[in-house]
C-alpha cells in the first residue's frame, strides 16, 4: 500500500536537492529561477510530510542531518527513475538530441576528449556537451551528486555506490628542459630523479599518490622545489628550468616533444588506468550511452 503525497512532493524534494547543491536556500532559488521564499516552503513541507529535520539549524552554515543526507541520496535515486520513466515515452532514436555532461581532469579534458567530442558533434549536432575538471574527490563528488552523467579518472579506489570501466592506460614519464643544466639519460631510475629539482602536482592528486607511492617503495625523497595544481603549468615551470616533473605520458601533445624532454622511467613500477565512472544503478539517456560506447571504439 502506497500513503498518499501531496502533489507538490517532487517539486519540494528538488527545492531540497538544489539547497543541498547550492549551500543556501538564497542560491538555490536563483538556480530555479524561484523567490527564495517559495525554496524555503519547500523544504518545509517536505520536513512537515516526512516528519524528520532536514538540516541542523544550530549551525551557521546548512548542514544535513543524517537523516537528510539519507533523504538526498534517496532523492537523487528517484529523480533518477523519474528520468527512465520519461524515456519510456520517447521512442529510441538514432538522432541522438540533448546534453553530455562529463566530469574529469584538466589533461583529459584537453588531450583526450576532445576528438571524440568533435566526432560526436559532427554525426550529431543536436548534441550539445558539458565538460567540468577539477581533482579526483570534486570528480567523484559531481558524479555521486548527480551534477555530471559520468565521470574519467583514474582512482585508486571508488566508494561503493560508484563503478568504474576500465578506458586506457598510460605510464608516467619524466619531464625536464629541452636544454637543462643536468644530465639526463633517455631512462632515468627514481634513485637519479631523486637527485634532481623536482615540481610536483598537490598532496591527494591521483598522480601525486602514484609518485609518492614509488618513491617512498624505494625507500628515496623527492627535492621538491614547487607545487603546482595545473599539468600546463608544470610543463611551462619545467621548460624554464625549475626543475623536472613527472606526469601520465598521454597528457604531452606534439609541442611538448619539441620544447621538452621526455625520460622513459626504468623502475616505475605502475601502469595508471583510466575509465570511466558512473553512479551504481544510474539514469543514462541514450544520448550519454552512446557517447559513452564510442570511447570504446
Amino acid at each position: 500500500m502506497i500513503s498518499e503525497k501531496n502533489g507538490d512532493f517532487l517539486q519540494w524534494l528538488r527545492g531540497f536537492y538544489y539547497t543541498v547543491k547550492k549551500g543556501s536556500i538564497s542560491e538555490a532559488a536563483q538556480a530555479m529561477g524561484r523567490a527564495q521564499s517559495s525554496v524555503s516552503h519547500q523544504i518545509k513541507c517536505l520536513e512537515e510530510q516526512l516528519d524528520i529535520q532536514l538540516f541542523d539549524r544550530s549551525r551557521r552554515n546548512l548542514e544535513l542531518t543524517d537523516e537528510g543526507f539519507k533523504i538526498f541520496k534517496k532523492t537523487i535515486q528517484l529523480f533518477d527513475t523519474v528520468k527512465s520513466m520519461e524515456a519510456i515515452a520517447h521512442p529510441k532514436s538514432k538522432d541522438f538530441a540533448g546534453r553530455v555532461s562529463i566530469v574529469s581532469t584538466h589533461a583529459v579534458l584537453l588531450n583526450y576528449l576532445p576528438k571524440y567530442v568533435t566526432n560526436f558533434r559532427n554525426k550529431h549536432p543536436k548534441v550539445s556537451f558539458l565538460l567540468d575538471s577539477g581533482g579526483l574527490d570534486y570528480i567523484l563528488e559531481q558524479i555521486g551528486n548527480a551534477e555530471a552523467n559520468f565521470g574519467i579518472a583514474c582512482p585508486l579506489s571508488v566508494p561503493a555506490h560508484l563503478v568504474f570501466a576500465p578506458l586506457f592506460d598510460t605510464r608516467p614519464v619524466l619531464i625536464s628542459p629541452a636544454r637543462a643544466a643536468w644530465k639526463i639519460p633517455p631512462e632515468v631510475t627514481l634513485r637519479e630523479v631523486a637527485e634532481l629539482p623536482f615540481i610536483a602536482f598537490p598532496v591527494g592528486t591521483s598522480i601525486e599518490k602514484s609518485v609518492s607511492r614509488q618513491f617512498s617503495s624505494k625507500g628515496l625523497t623527492l627535492n621538491i622545489v614547487l607545487l603546482l595544481t595545473h599539468f600546463e603549468h608544470i610543463k611551462s615551470y619545467v621548460e624554464m628550468g625549475m626543475g623536472v616533473s613527472i606526469m601520465d605520458q598521454y597528457t604531452l601533445n606534439q609541442y611538448d616533444y619539441q620544447r621538452l624532454s621526455i625520460h622513459q622511467l626504468r623502475d616505475f613500477d605502475e601502469i595508471r588506468t583510466y575509465g570511466v565512472i558512473t553512479r551504481k544503478n544510474g539514469y543514462l539517456s541514450q544520448t550519454v550511452r552512446a557517447f559513452r560506447r564510442s570511447l570504446y571504439q
